[in-house]
């Protein structure tokens, strides 16, 4: 079992409030299943290793941090010592928030940096507040979100020897991809494949992410590297519950 953990905050050293790890019987999955929608993976490329309770613990955090975050209110603090160690292992999430099917917020890390729950608290709360391309959410919007987890493999380099090669290696629907050359770095989800199907609109997309030219990554000196992740998401509170 893991040792106790605080998250720090931004602005203050410890998180207020606790979040103790859900106990759940048969009759209460049932209702989780029904009010989270769950399993329900837009993409999901890793054998799946987080149980129910486990996602719904995660998604659980994500929402209360992001509502907690647009409130203005302390978020979560949870204690770590009682839950399983595949939980306590440093693991590298994205956490995205949509609203009514837009993009509200999306940040996360591809380096396993902290334990799992730990990330995602950190994730959703830089993705409901920081996210340079929007606005901070507002309490408003909190019954409209639906919150997306992606829990990220540990990424390998792609070798090639030639752009085509390149272009022919990338599993489309599957892959993560990082692009790195010198200070310049950025990755696309494996669920940008849903909107990006074709191998070399996505790199060049990635390109142009990671403020370097479109036909970068077949003229100059690159680095790719790909992962796959296990995602999972929670309705809005807008969406009626069976």
């Amino acid at each position: 079992m893991c040792r106790k953990h605080k998250l720090p905050n931004r602005r203050q050293n410890e998180f207020h409030g606790v979040v103790e790890p859900t106990r759940l019987t048969s009759n209460s999955l049932l209702y989780l299943v029904k009010r989270y929608r769950l399993p329900r993976e837009k993409v999901i490329t890793l054998d799946p290793s987080l149980s129910l309770e486990e996602r719904t613990l995660l998604l659980d955090l994500a929402y209360q941090t992001v509502k907690a975050t647009a409130e203005g209110s302390p978020t979560p603090q949870i204690t770590l010592d009682e839950l399983p160690d595949h939980l306590c292992r440093p693991t590298a999430t994205f956490v995205t928030i949509t609203s009514k099917g837009a993009l509200r917020g999306c940040l996360g890390t591809t380096k396993a940096q902290q334990a799992l729950p730990l990330d995602v608290i950190h994730r959703a709360s830089l993705a409901a507040s920081c996210d340079p391309r929007f606005p901070a959410i507002t309490a408003e919007e909190i019954p409209f979100l639906e919150i997306e987890i992606s829990v990220l493999s540990t990424s390998q380099p792609l070798l090639f020897s030639s752009p085509e090669q390149l272009l022919m290696k990338l599993h489309p629907g599957e892959d993560g991809v990082i692009i790195t050359q010198g200070m310049q770095r950025a990755t696309f989800l494996p669920q940008v494949w849903e909107r990006v199907s074709e191998p070399q609109t996505f790199i060049e997309l990635l390109c142009q992410k990671a403020s370097l030219h479109r036909d970068a990554w077949r003229t100059e000196k690159i680095s790719i590297e790909t992962y796959q992740v296990e995602s999972f998401h929670r309705e809005p509170d807008s969406v009626p519950r069976i």
